[in-house]
């Protein structure tokens, strides 16, 4: 029984970390030239500020059902909040992811009080982020990380590997010059029936596993970064590795 109980948890460890999450579709999103010009949090700020008020006349889990249970009985003031909700959730979001990553790449700077690294790191993120969006729409995950695996195996897809999303992401953050954050190739397990790889972002200079794991294959869509260190994937420095697409 113990033997069984260990089977169940280390199966469900493993479906949870390794691309049997549901797949996620982000909505299209594009940031504004003046959005991408302004720092993240200033954008931020004007979408949480419009949460804040939605906030004062029901819960924003009441305002996102909204759409779902119109049987709900709102005020016209509620109503109108849940309005602005739907509004704002797109962007209020994406903007979330976009604070969020900055907020990681700053945390494992040595010099993240530097005017430079803090406006390298805002630029990483919102361009990261919005090609990550890209790539949804682009990709189309039906089901799982898994199942577009064996899609693409089949010839019914083109792209959805682990390593598809590594060539993406970085294809489109080298089309800028970055001084303050190198990005590396990481695998895990290669070679094996759970290879994964994913793009390692680390401070200019630092030992990679100080770095952030970008690993977007494993959450079938959705934004997802972790330190390197403590994972559940062993990375390991692939370098410049870059794999050929069929």
């Amino acid at each position: 029984m113990r033997f069984a109980a260990a089977a169940i948890a280390s199966l469900a460890l493993m479906l949870t970390t390794t691309g049997a999450a549901d797949a996620y579709l982000l909505p299209p999103y594009r940031m504004s030239d003046a959005q991408s010009n302004a720092p993240a949090e200033e954008t931020f700020r004007e979408y949480d500020d419009i949460m804040a008020s939605v906030r004062q006349h029901l819960p924003l889990g009441v305002a996102d059902s909204r759409r779902k249970d119109y049987k709900k009985r709102l005020t016209p003031r509620q109503s109108a909040a849940a309005d602005r909700f739907h509004e704002t959730k797109e962007a209020y979001e994406f903007w979330g992811y976009v604070i969020d990553l900055k907020g990681k790449l700053l945390a494992m700077h040595p010099r993240r009080e530097d005017p430079d690294v803090r406006a390298e790191a805002d630029g990483f993120a919102k361009a990261a982020v919005q090609r990550i969006y890209d790539i949804s729409q682009e990709y189309q995950i039906p089901v799982s990380a898994l199942f577009r695996n064996w899609e693409v195996n089949k010839g019914r897809r083109k792209k959805g590997h682990c390593y598809h999303y590594v060539n993406d992401i970085r294809r489109e953050l080298r089309k800028r010059p970055w001084r303050h954050f190198e990005m590396r190739w990481g695998e895990a397990w290669p070679g094996g029936i759970r290879e994964n790889n994913a793009l390692i972002i680390v401070a200019a200079g630092q030992p990679f596993e100080t770095g952030l794991a970008i690993d977007i294959w494993r959450s079938a869509g959705r934004p997802f970064w972790t330190p390197v260190k403590g994972d559940f994937y062993p990375w390991q420095d692939a370098g410049d590795l870059e794999i050929e697409e069929n």
